[in-house]
């Protein structure tokens, strides 16, 4: 059945009606990504971007950075496991001994290992923590009250206990991005900026989870032949100085 008679009742549209259709539906269709971004989904993206990032450097940051012949514990976050952490120092649970009045000749004596001859200015030697022919810790403060640590620690020993999978000394945890190598008498050594926040007490319980404090102290690390050396001072204390501190030790 032919329908060609229907034409003759069909009227022309109007020349405004027929360019406006003709204008909407020749235009290209619109991206259906174009009408969703907008400034908050923009910043969504960057925002995962960032994650993503992070992600990927946090997967592969290295663990353990080696400095000379020092190696660097390398950890976003530190769980205590071990240790009683306090304003003395970190102490093994067997190196904890009765305080006694010994003398820097003891200390060098004792470990065969030489001590700072210079300490900034105020700072005066305090007293030995503990001593053993494979360990040392001293003390010096000032009027402020303010202190320098010194751990030194038979590399032979770190061998075999809690380090025995590096071949020579190693750093306590330090947080990424904290750490940078400088000299030590002419050989590298490893400055550190901050130490893990700890509570009032300075007691940590085993398994706490501590984060890093930027401001909290400042180290040193540094290698004299069988001895691993570690400075920690207070954070006012200037990096020249715990450095010229160290040199001293010869």
């Amino acid at each position: 059945m032919k329908d060609d008679f229907l034409a003759q009742f069909r009227e022309q549209p109007r020349r405004d009606f027929a360019n406006t259709l003709y204008g909407r539906i020749s235009q290209p269709k619109p991206s259906r990504l174009a009408g969703k971004l907008t400034f908050r989904n923009a910043v969504l993206a960057l925002i995962v971007l960032v994650l993503i990032v992070a992600c990927v450097r946090a997967v592969t940051a290295p663990r353990w950075v080696k400095i000379g012949d020092i190696w660097v514990d390398v950890q976003r976050h530190y769980e205590n496991e071990f240790f009683v952490i306090g304003n003395v120092g970190y102490l093994p649970y067997s190196h904890q001994v009765e305080q006694q009045a010994y003398t820097l000749s003891d200390v060098e004596e004792t470990v065969d290992a030489k001590v700072p001859a210079w300490a900034p200015d105020d700072f005066k030697f305090d007293r030995v923590v503990w001593l053993d022919d494979r360990s040392a810790s001293l003390i010096w403060k000032n009027q402020k009250d303010d202190s320098i640590r010194l751990v030194i620690g038979s590399r032979k020993w770190l061998e075999v206990g809690l380090y025995e999978r590096i071949a020579s000394g190693a750093t306590w945890p330090v947080a990424p991005g904290n750490f940078k190598e400088i000299q030590v008498n002419g050989r590298p050594a490893v400055l550190v900026r901050g130490d893990w926040a700890r509570p009032a007490s300075g007691l940590v319980e085993a398994d706490e989870r501590l984060e890093w404090d930027k401001k909290a102290a400042i180290q040193l690390y540094w290698v004299e032949g069988e001895w691993l050396y570690h400075l920690f001072a207070s954070p006012s204390i200037a990096a020249e100085d715990l450095t010229r501190m160290a040199e001293s030790a010869k």
